[in-house]
């Protein structure tokens, strides 16, 4: 009796190690990723504010990548893989790009962070 009760329980206790692992590899990734995205607004809208105030003189790549435009599409939220001249090799960014009309000029603005 005694050992079918701590096997049930062993058995029960592994399930549960499994699947709480699992739920916790979600929701940390998750977590991560989120943190990713608010990172890449706020940087966005840093670029912004330099582009109105025409201090943004340079582009930093693969970070951030302005560039002067014709149309104003919409916004794109993605995973990308790009070189990093850097690390010297491909890497995995997650890219924010926004269309911003600042100073009657149109805008595509690019900003990546790394991984997720």
């Amino acid at each position: 009796m005694i050992r079918k009760t701590s096997q049930t329980f062993l058995w029960i206790s592994a399930v549960l190690m499994v699947v709480s692992t699992v739920a916790l590899y979600f929701y940390v990734k998750n977590l991560l990723r989120e943190e990713v995205e608010e990172e890449l607004f706020s940087t966005m809208s840093r670029v912004e504010i330099a582009l109105a105030t025409n201090k943004m003189e340079f582009s930093l790549a693969p970070l951030v990548d302005v560039s002067e435009v014709t149309t104003i599409e919409a916004q794109i939220l993605k995973d990308t893989i790009i070189y990093d001249p850097s690390q010297k090799e491909m890497e995995e960014f997650r890219e924010l790009t926004a269309y911003k009309e600042i100073n009657q000029k149109k805008y595509r603005i690019s900003v990546r962070n790394l991984g997720h």
